[in-house]
């Protein structure tokens, strides 16, 4: 099986992979009534050979995140929902309000594929399963998150093991001073 592709635009397909999605295409237009105009349309392009047309059959996919990325997400995650269990354990610290442990989300515009992958970890894994929240089901911000998160987790990741994962009311505030703003008036409501 090869596949290559140049910058994203040009993909090379050997014959006997062109075959194999093409058949793939074939039984998902037939599955698939309401998208079998555009399963039609590539299989065509991969039976025809027309290179030019092969990589819009890579469109709907994301570019793929490497380790560290995803790592990156999962300390995100793991702050947060060590921040909110340590808020739910002692109760509220001086200056810790529950918005404050609620996660805020990634920016859909410029972070779709860490977005992308909470959803996967949240919704398909079930991981972090603590941290959706009614007032953001979608774990969407309305502003880029990831340089305020690098900040943070930065200030989590110096803790001892001990404390990082068993947080008290000053590295809760150690973390979240590290945001390096407040979000007093961003939820009028404290519950």
């Amino acid at each position: 099986m090869h596949v290559h592709a140049t910058a994203g635009v040009l993909v090379k397909l050997d014959k006997q992979y062109r075959l194999l999605l093409a058949n793939q295409l074939k039984i998902l237009e037939a599955l698939y009534p309401k998208d079998a105009e555009f399963y039609r349309h590539s299989r065509i392009a991969l039976e025809e050979g027309y290179e030019a047309h092969y990589s819009h059959l890579f469109e709907p996919f994301l570019q793929p995140m490497t380790d560290d990325e995803c790592r990156e997400v999962q300390d995100v995650l793991e702050m947060y929902s060590q921040m909110k269990s340590a808020f739910e354990r002692v109760g509220k610290a001086k200056g810790v309000k529950k918005r404050d442990v609620r996660f805020p989300g990634f920016n859909a515009s410029t972070e779709p594929s860490q977005l992308a992958y909470t959803r996967y970890l949240v919704d398909e894994l079930g991981r972090y399963d603590e941290l959706p929240d009614k007032r953001n089901p979608t774990f969407e911000s309305e502003t880029p998150m990831l340089p305020t998160y690098r900040r943070m987790v930065a200030v989590w990741r110096q803790l001892d093991d001990r404390l990082r994962y068993k947080l008290d009311q000053l590295s809760v505030l150690q973390v979240l001073e590290a945001r390096g703003w407040s979000d007093d008036g961003w939820d009028a409501e404290d519950d």
